[in-house]
């Protein structure tokens, strides 16, 4: 089952920042699932998905119309919690994104 935490990522004080979902364990959600979601939050929301080899975490981004290929905060977000929750084995963890994969300190 999908667990929703809410974030704000590079707050600089009260009210301040980009709010991010995270979604984790989102592996079995449908595309249209994952769209419909963003769409309820109505920001842009990282979804935590199981990696393939090599990666630490895969990672989707969608906002309220679309999926995208890459968003900074959310990559922020995820893997903050992740590695506050001690679910990242190393550092830097390697994030997959549709992008490709990126190394997340």
């Amino acid at each position: 089952m999908p667990t929703v935490r809410e974030t704000t990522v590079f707050a600089d004080g009260a009210g301040g920042g980009n709010p991010c979902p995270v979604v984790f364990d989102a592996d079995g959600l449908a595309e249209a699932q994952l769209q419909a979601m963003a769409a309820r939050f109505g920001h842009e929301t990282a979804f935590v998905l199981s990696p393939t080899a090599g990666a630490d975490m895969r990672l989707r981004y969608f906002v309220p119309r679309h999926e995208m290929e890459m968003c900074v905060h959310a990559t922020v977000a995820a893997t903050v919690l992740l590695a506050r929750d001690g679910r990242l084995p190393r550092n830097p963890a390697v994030v997959q994104t549709p992008l490709g994969g990126i190394e997340a300190w």
